[in-house]
C-alpha cells in the first residue's frame, strides 16, 4: 500500500476513535504524521505562515489554518491593491453595472482583524529562498517564513500586437477598464469560446453592443463542455443576435495609430475576414503562476504539482515538501475525476480553489484533514437568462440522455461513460445540480434509463 494511504488510514483511525494514542493527542499525532510525509521539517522560528496569493484560495487557506488551530503569524501578500475579491461577477453583473466594488470582498476587513491575518497588498513577489526560508518583494524587502502557502493563480493567455482598446478580462483592474470603454463601444470582437468570453459576450450584447464571438475550434466550450451543451449555449447567443465564427486561424488586429479598429481571421475554408471592432476581449484561456514554485525548486508541470494534502512536491526527490503547500488555479493534483488519468488535474474553478485550499490550511497548520482532497468538480457560468452548472468531468460521454425539456430552457443533461454516470451538465435546474453532486459523490449506480425518466426519483438512488 503507497504510504499515503498508510498515512490516511492510520490518521483516519486515530481521529475516529478507532485507535486509542496514549499520552498523546489526536492534533499532535495528526501533526507528526503530516510533518514526516517529505523529509525533515525545520523548526518554526516564529516567523508563521505566509500565503502568496490573494484569491479565493488565499483567503479560504488562512481562513482553514486558523480553524485547523494555528495560532502562528499568517501574513498574506498579494500583488493586488484589494482585499480578495469574488471574480465570477467581473464578466458578469460587474460588467453589467449590477455590482459595484462594495459586493465584491470574499471577506469583510473584520475577519482579518479578528482572525489576526495581517494583509500586505500591493507586494509582488520577485524573489524566493527555499533553503532561508525567505521571500523578496519588488520593493526590496526580504520576508522570512516558516510555512509557507501558494496561492499564486493564474494570469489571461494574449495575442502577439494587441493595440489599444483589445482586452483580457482576469482581475478587477481589467473588469473596470472594459466597463470603461464598453460605454462607448458599438462593435465588440471577443476572441475565444470558453466561459469567460462567452460571459463577456452575453454581458456586452445585453448592453445592446453587436458583438461576435472568434473560436479557433469547431464549436464552443471545446475544452469545456460536452458537445450537447455547446450546441444548446450556441444556439443561445444566436437567438439573442450574437455572430459565431469557428475555426478561425491567423487572428490578428488591424489598428489606425495603435488604437484597434478591426479584427482579422480565417475561418474553417480558408477563407479571410476582418471584422469591424471597436472594442475586442481576448479569452483564450490561462497561464499557470508556477515561477515562485520554481524558484523553490518545486515540481512544476502546467501548473504547481502537490499530493492529494496540497503538499507542494520537490522536484529533485519527488518527495512532499512538508511546510510548503499550493491550491488554487495554480496547481495539478492526484484526481480520481480526470479522465485522461496519469498526468494529475488542473482545474479553474471557484470550487476547487475553495475546497482545495481547506486541505491546504490545515496541512500547512499540522493537523492536516485526515482524508485527501477527493471533492467533487463543478462549475457554473451565468449567460443571459441561463444558469448553467456543471458537475464531474465528462470528457467525452458514450451516452447522454436528457432529463426534462431543451426547448424550455430547463433540463439536465446527464453524461455516461461505460455505463457510469461521469458529469451532469444542468440548465436553470438547480435541484438537479444539487442531488448530481451528491450522486457522483456517493458512486451509486445510476443508469441512463432512469436519468432520462422524469418520473423516476433520482434520490432514491442515494444511500439511506
Amino acid at each position: 500500500m503507497p504510504i499515503d494511504e498508510i498515512i490516511g488510514e492510520i490518521v483516519g483511525a486515530v481521529v475516529e476513535g478507532a485507535v486509542e494514542v496514549v499520552g498523546t493527542g489526536v492534533s499532535e499525532v495528526v501533526a507528526a504524521v503530516f510533518d514526516g510525509g517529505g523529509g525533515e521539517k525545520k523548526p518554526d522560528t516564529g516567523e508563521g505562515l505566509i500565503v502568496v496569493g490573494g484569491s479565493y484560495a488565499g483567503a479560504q487557506i488562512a481562513a482553514s489554518a486558523r480553524e485547523a488551530g494555528y495560532t502562528g503569524r499568517i501574513r498574506l501578500v498579494s500583488a493586488e491593491a484589494h482585499t480578495p475579491y469574488h471574480r465570477p461577477p467581473l464578466s458578469k453583473a460587474y460588467l453589467l453595472g449590477k455590482a459595484e466594488r462594495e459586493s465584491l470582498p470574499i471577506r469583510g476587513a473584520a475577519f482579518y482583524d479578528e482572525e489576526k491575518v495581517e494583509l500586505l497588498l500591493s507586494t509582488p513577489i520577485v524573489g524566493a529562498d527555499r533553503a532561508n526560508r525567505t521571500l523578496t518583494t519588488a520593493g526590496g524587502d526580504t520576508l522570512k517564513w516558516d510555512r509557507l502557502a501558494l496561492a499564486t493563480g493564474a494570469r489571461a493567455r494574449t495575442l502577439a500586437d494587441m493595440p489599444d482598446k483589445v482586452l483580457v478580462l482576469r482581475d478587477l483592474a481589467d473588469a473596470d477598464r472594459l466597463r470603461a470603454l464598453a460605454a462607448d463601444a458599438r462593435r465588440v470582437v471577443v476572441i475565444g469560446g470558453g466561459y469567460i468570453g462567452l460571459e463577456a459576450a452575453a454581458s456586452l450584447s445585453q448592453l445592446g453592443k453587436r458583438v461576435t464571438v472568434i473560436e479557433m475550434q469547431d464549436r464552443l466550450l471545446a475544452r469545456a463542455a460536452t458537445p450537447a451543451l455547446a450546441n444548446f449555449v450556441a444556439d443561445a447567443h444566436r437567438a439573442r443576435g450574437v455572430e459565431l465564427l469557428f475555426g478561425a486561424r491567423d487572428v490578428g488586429f488591424e489598428h489606425y495609430h495603435g488604437v484597434l479598429s478591426g479584427v482579422r481571421a480565417s475561418d474553417s475554408t480558408g477563407r479571410a475576414h476582418t471584422l469591424p471592432a471597436d472594442l475586442a476581449v481576448v479569452g483564450i484561456g490561462v497561464h499557470p503562476n508556477t515561477e515562485l514554485a520554481a524558484m523553490l525548486g518545486l515540481a512544476v508541470d502546467d501548473g504547481i504539482r502537490v499530493d492529494e494534502f496540497a503538499r507542494c512536491i520537490d522536484a529533485a526527490s519527488g518527495a512532499p515538501v512538508p511546510e510548503i503547500v499550493a491550491a488554487g488555479d495554480c496547481t495539478r493534483h492526484p484526481s480520481r475525476w480526470n479522465p485522461a488519468q496519469g498526468r494529475g488535474l488542473r482545474l479553474e474553478s471557484v470550487q476547487n480553489a475553495t475546497d482545495q485550499s481547506k486541505i491546504a490550511g490545515a496541512t500547512v497548520a499540522g493537523a492536516a484533514a485526515a482524508k485527501p482532497y477527493d471533492a467533487v468538480p463543478w462549475f457554473w457560468s451565468d449567460q443571459y437568462d441561463l444558469k448553467l452548472q456543471m458537475v464531474g468531468l465528462s470528457g467525452v460521454p458514450d451516452t447522454t440522455v436528457t432529463r426534462g425539456n431543451m426547448a424550455s430552457n430547463r433540463f439536465s443533461l446527464f453524461h455516461f461513460r461505460a455505463g457510469v454516470l461521469v458529469g451532469v451538465d444542468s440548465v436553470n435546474k438547480p435541484a438537479d445540480h444539487m442531488l448530481a453532486r451528491r450522486l457522483l459523490a456517493s458512486r451509486v449506480p445510476v443508469t441512463p434509463e432512469q436519468a432520462a425518466d422524469a418520473n423516476f426519483d433520482l434520490r432514491s438512488t442515494l444511500p439511506s
